[in-house]
């Protein structure tokens, strides 16, 4: 069959034949096929420009009328080109790396058993990260941090020595200010940070504890920690938590004052907060309960209705939760426990008020995650509340019911597989005095206390299970 070549410019082709013609040249390899082209309105709606090929006449007259009638138009987004990196002096082969990086420092900061209870979107962690591109020094810090973290996480880790390179940077660039009039900007403050930060995660805890010294010393100079907050608030909150880090891994007191903390947004003021305590009739009836000083009880049923707040949001029951709200409120919490006592202090003398203490303590632990969102190592804490576990005296059937809550809390938070060999046969024991057998009626009682079924119950199962083989065995 010969070619024809059609004349698309003449006249006597109308509509209706210049539709047949093109119908007809879409038949072959290419019928039923559907042209996907991208959605003008949909790019408009995400802020793009979008600018046709040949735009007609009428729309040019037009697009220039607004512009005389329109005083303040909108200013146009457009597209941004490149990974972001480019105006960086990154080489080449560290861009994806850096990328990896600064996703990871922009991530959430929550165990992953919330998953289901925060609203990962209000996360603002990209505010405090921002310093990466203001700052070559907290930049190279924080790589260094990265890759210690990184290397704790995969099977093949990433050559340490890059990590003892960028260290180099900062310990070279943060002399130079400390010698200088930015001795104590917010910069160099987020910078000594973040080498405690490094140091912590690398298991140097020495180390760390003489850039905490140092960290302390410049806020000192700065006028306090109220004026690092008028600068810079997320640097004041993240010093807060690094300074409650500290006191919960050597069992010390705190010491920055959480004075800073009060008036700040959390659950406790959020809409969805009761008015008046779930649990609180309930826990009045206890003997336990009464032999509690106002400020023990007062915090057992916040950091009860905290957890009860968890559950529902885990649930669907309850919107989920901001997630650095809830930051902020857990780090009221454990500021206003530390406050009481520090850890050390927390087992001399034994009395089921200092118990019930330190399985606050425990409880909260389990929600201030490392950077790896996993629990961190508390051996100070882990001690602490073995020997309450083993030393305090029961006066009541109900401090039997205390210490397997201290049992279980601990083994969610703290306790390692090590200690089974003490772990279980006290569980044992005291499922058998509290006349406990299933799991049921041990989660039952757990329910009274602070508890958070997601984060807590599958290392709480797993004791029972192995707590009941020992009592059989024996």
């Amino acid at each position: 069959m010969p070619f024809e070549f059609i004349d698309n410019n003449n006249s006597a082709i109308g509509h209706a034949a210049r539709k047949r013609i093109r119908s007809h040249a879409a038949l072959g390899k290419n019928v039923g096929k559907k042209i996907a082209r991208p959605s003008r309105k949909n790019a408009q709606s995400l802020g793009f420009k979008v600018t046709p090929s040949i735009p007609s006449h009428s729309k040019i007259v037009r697009q220039l009328d607004d512009s005389e009638t329109n005083k303040d138009p909108k200013p146009e987004i457009h597209r941004q080109l490149g990974d972001g990196l480019s105006i960086l002096p990154i080489p080449e082969s560290s861009k994806n790396f850096t990328i990896r990086a600064i996703t990871f420092f922009s991530g959430p900061r929550f165990v992953p058993t919330l998953n289901n209870a925060m609203d990962q979107a209000s996360n603002h962690g990209g505010v405090w990260m921002g310093l990466m591109f203001q700052d070559e020094a907290f930049f190279h810090c924080a790589l260094a941090l990265s890759i210690i973290v990184f290397n704790n996480l995969m099977v093949e880790p990433k050559d340490p020595l890059q990590a003892t390179r960028h260290l180099s940077h900062t310990f070279r660039l943060i002399n130079q200010r400390l010698s200088g009039g930015d001795a104590v900007t917010d910069a160099t403050i987020a910078v000594v940070l973040m080498l405690t930060q490094y140091e912590r995660h690398d298991n140097q805890h020495r180390r760390a504890k003489v850039h905490f010294e140092g960290l302390e010393r410049m806020i000192e100079l700065r006028g306090g920690l109220f004026q690092v907050r008028e600068t810079m608030p997320i640097l004041a909150l993240k010093i807060i938590r690094a300074d409650l880090d500290y006191s919960l891994r050597m069992g010390t007191p705190t010491r920055f004052s959480g004075d800073i903390l009060y008036g700040q947004e959390t659950i406790l003021e959020s809409s969805n907060y009761p008015k008046k305590y779930f649990h609180e009739r309930r826990l009045r009836c206890y003997n336990f309960f009464k032999t509690l000083s106002i400020d023990i009880q007062s915090l057992l049923m916040d950091i009860k209705n905290v957890a009860q707040l968890l559950n529902n949001a885990n649930c669907g029951q309850l919107p989920k939760i901001d997630c650095d709200v809830f930051h902020k409120t857990t780090l009221l919490l454990a500021h206003r426990l530390l406050s009481i006592r520090p850890i050390k202090d927390s087992h001399t003398p034994v009395c089921v008020e200092h118990a019930i203490h330190l399985g606050l303590v425990a409880f909260l632990v389990t929600f201030m995650p490392t950077l790896d969102r996993s629990i961190p190592d508390n051996p100070v804490l882990s001690q602490s509340l073995r020997s309450m576990i083993e030393g305090f005296f029961s006066s009541h059937p109900e401090d039997e019911e205390v210490r397997l809550w201290l049992l279980f809390i601990g083994a969610a938070s703290v306790f390692r597989p090590d200690d089974d060999v003490w772990l279980l046969p006290m569980t044992a024991r005291t499922m058998s005095t509290t006349g406990l057998r299933t799991w049921k009626d041990v989660n039952d009682l757990l329910t009274i206390f602070p508890w958070v079924h997601s984060s807590h119950s599958d290392a709480a199962q797993a004791l029972w299970h192995k707590s009941s083989s020992t009592s059989r065995i024996c």
